[in-house]
């Protein structure tokens, strides 16, 4: 059995973003190769390339990718339970003005679980992150999305 693809449809390759065993990298128009950022690391999904395409655009944001951000602290009996964080975005001027960016398609009932972990157990950090989606989307009873086009907007309020 052979899968093949419908004449008419267009495949990633076409796009703007090409796959690469499942991550996703921007494409040089002037020379057709892959534009690696400085970093030359790939993104899990379009919308993560979006959101640091965004943020790097920040003259003043220090951006890190792929933080592990401490949800629970180790006991004598389980050890510590970490999530990595998409991005951590500094102020250059302004060091402790820092935010935790996730960047989601989908927001799944795993993802509101752990939003809950880190609430209860490390509540600093949960002030401090930004979810970010296509569109604004209510998360749950207090938290909303911040879109993607405003993060830039939505990081330099918080800054001032």
């Amino acid at each position: 059995m052979t899968l093949s693809t419908p004449p008419n449809s267009k495949t990633l390759s076409t796009n703007k973003y090409r796959a690469v065993s499942g991550f996703y990298s921007v494409q040089n128009d002037s020379f057709d190769l892959f534009k690696k950022y400085p970093d030359s690391q790939w993104f899990a999904s379009m919308q993560e390339l979006e959101v640091y395409k965004e943020l790097i655009s920040l003259p003043y944001a220090v951006v890190n990718r792929q933080v592990k951000v401490p949800v629970k602290l180790p006991t004598p009996n389980y050890d510590a339970t970490c999530w990595r964080c998409d991005f951590l975005v500094v102020n250059s001027s302004r060091p402790e003005k820092y935010f935790l960016i996730e960047a989601k398609g989908v927001v799944t009932r795993d993802f509101k679980q752990m939003l809950q972990y880190l609430e209860y157990f490390n509540y600093t950090d949960w002030k401090r992150l930004v979810i970010v989606t296509k569109k604004r989307i209510k998360i749950d009873r207090n938290f909303w999305s911040v879109p993607t086009s405003d993060i830039a907007e939505y990081l330099s309020a918080q800054w001032m």
